[in-house]
């Protein structure tokens, strides 16, 4: 057993070394055989490195609603693992969305094609914690995917997973940006494996250039701003929002499609980007939790989804979907209610003038969209 010091912030730390090594590459190799595509290893100190960059992306309200802005619970590893010593991430890749998109069908985002990754990913660390369990008699550990508040890229860069794109995508050299990544964090000792050397964005600005929102900026994410976070938010969205989400149901890959380093990422099917419109807006939620149980978009609700769907179809100009969302100006939510109105008046603006409604907020909000469009 070989024992060796290690500094950290001028905290002395006495770890051992040896039979560890080997786990860690059988580790690797047993990763290998349940394919996991990509493992890496780093510490399991907190993140302060990124303290900075959070506190700047807070500073410009730059966060997204659906992330923490509690700078401890996004770099203290301990919060979620007191004696933490490592942290194994892995990657999963996937295939981009199809650029072709099927009449009347709206278009799902990589990450919302196929099973959940959530789901896969979670049941490759699982299968990776019962291995090392033969390894050690007693582990203590933390599976996360998306299920902290931690900076998962940041763990990832450290990981030596790839490096930050100015999308905000970590980038491999093996995939591109299309990966999605979780990890273990384990109260065992690892050797952290290096960062990735930089290649760098260089002087390529495609990505910011590329985005519709201007979310990507010089300052990092404006994640309020992204498309993708615009077809998962609640919050009412603006006329010029709906118009930008264009046929997006889930999500948005248009910065990692643009990118150079993603040349060689295989493309999905067109059937298995789409999804089709009509079905979505017809849909009960009994209906829809059923249909879509094991897909990344779920956890929205039916009603989100049903929103995005109709602005897909007001987006589409089309004057015969006019009386396929007429029936939906009775349904039960009044913010779907609003959202049909819109996709009326862009469906046929002249039949719109003339539909007869008895609600008062519906009158007021057909008056605010004319007012919109004529000015």
């Amino acid at each position: 057993m070989i024992y060796y010091l290690d500094e950290e912030r001028s905290v002395r730390l006495w770890r051992t070394q040896g039979a560890d090594m080997n786990y860690k590459k059988k580790i690797i190799e047993y990763a290998d055989k349940i394919n996991i595509d990509l493992i890496r290893f780093t510490d399991g100190n907190e993140l302060f490195e990124i303290k900075n960059r959070i506190k700047n992306r807070i500073d410009n309200d730059y966060i997204s609603e659906f992330d923490s802005k509690d700078i401890k619970r996004k770099t203290d590893t301990k919060l979620y693992l007191d004696d933490v010593k490592s942290i194994i991430v892995i990657a999963k890749k996937y295939k981009f969305s199809n650029n072709t998109i099927l009449e009347n069908y709206g278009r799902l985002s990589s990450i919302a094609i196929g099973t959940d990754y959530h789901i896969e990913i979670t049941n490759e660390l699982n299968e990776l914690v019962d291995f090392i369990k033969t390894l050690y008699k007693d582990i203590n550990y933390k599976i996360c995917v998306d299920t902290c508040d931690l900076a998962d890229r940041q763990i990832a860069y450290k990981a030596g997973i790839g490096e930050y794109g100015k999308n905000n995508f970590i980038i491999s050299k093996e995939f591109g940006s299309a990966i999605n990544v979780g990890y273990i964090m384990i109260d065992k000792f690892f050797e952290p494996d290096l960062f990735m050397e930089p290649i760098g964005c260089k002087d390529c600005n495609l990505c910011i250039d590329a985005c519709p929102t201007d979310a990507l900026t010089k300052n990092g994410l404006d994640a309020k701003k992204c498309i993708s976070e615009l077809t998962q938010t609640k919050r009412l969205l603006t006329y010029l929002e709906r118009e930008l989400i264009n046929n997006r149901i889930y999500g948005c890959d248009i910065c990692q499609k643009v990118c150079p380093k993603n040349k060689d990422v295989e493309s999905e099917t067109i059937e298995n980007s789409s999804i089709e419109l009509f079905d979505l807006i017809n849909l009960t939620n009994k209906e829809f939790k059923n249909k879509f149980s094991d897909k990344a978009f779920l956890w929205r609700g039916n009603n989100t989804i049903k929103r995005n769907a109709i602005i897909a179809i007001g987006n589409q100009k089309k004057s015969e979907n006019f009386d396929k969302l007429l029936n939906l100006l009775e349904h039960q939510s009044e913010t779907i209610r609003e959202y049909v109105l819109w996709a009326l008046f862009k469906s046929d603006s002249l039949r719109f003038l003339n539909i007869n409604l008895d609600n008062e907020k519906l009158n007021e909000e057909r008056i605010r969209i004319i007012n919109y469009y004529t000015d």
